[in-house]
């Protein structure tokens, strides 16, 4: 099964991650805050109990990219690219510290985005493309897994 599928059918485990100020690498660029799933896949038996019997197990993330709320930070940007890790830590600590003159010398033409920038710029830009801008989810591939023996069957 595809991980649609299995979210369809329902995941045993979920777990949140990515916080609203990481700094930006590969994976929070590309995810933020998104939801890392387990799915089993196995039946269940009487052997001397009920128990379930667990064949594979199964990782995928799921990630919705909507832009609700204001406050999620979406990196530091200018209209070429977006700072690494290394650059947005010292951007930071120069923006808390009031280091603004150094900071423009530094990083001219870069602001930290928020999800209420993105959701101003799709406004406008919504009305000249209708075809663009929108919310959808994501789901990675699934990596599946043998169980350990010791970990493969449940009571029921």
């Amino acid at each position: 099964m595809n991980a649609y599928e299995l979210n369809i059918l329902g995941s045993i485990k979920n777990t949140s991650f990515g916080l609203d100020f990481d700094t930006i690498d590969e994976i929070r660029g590309a995810l933020g805050k998104a939801t890392l799933k387990l799915s089993i896949i196995g039946h269940s038996e009487h052997i001397k109990k009920d128990v379930f019997i667990v064949k594979k197990l199964g990782l995928y993330i799921r990630d919705n990219y909507e832009f609700s709320g204001d406050s999620e930070f979406l990196g530091i940007w200018s209209k070429k690219r977006v700072l690494s890790k290394a650059e947005t830590t010292q951007y930071m600590a120069l923006y808390y510290t009031g280091g603004f003159r150094k900071l423009n010398q530094l990083y001219p033409g870069f602001v930290p985005v928020f999800n209420k920038d993105f959701s101003a710029w799709r406004e406008n830009h919504l009305i000249e493309n209708k075809e663009s801008g929108g919310d959808f989810v994501v789901f990675s591939d699934v990596e599946w897994f043998e169980p350990q023996k010791t970990d493969a069957m449940i009571d029921l």
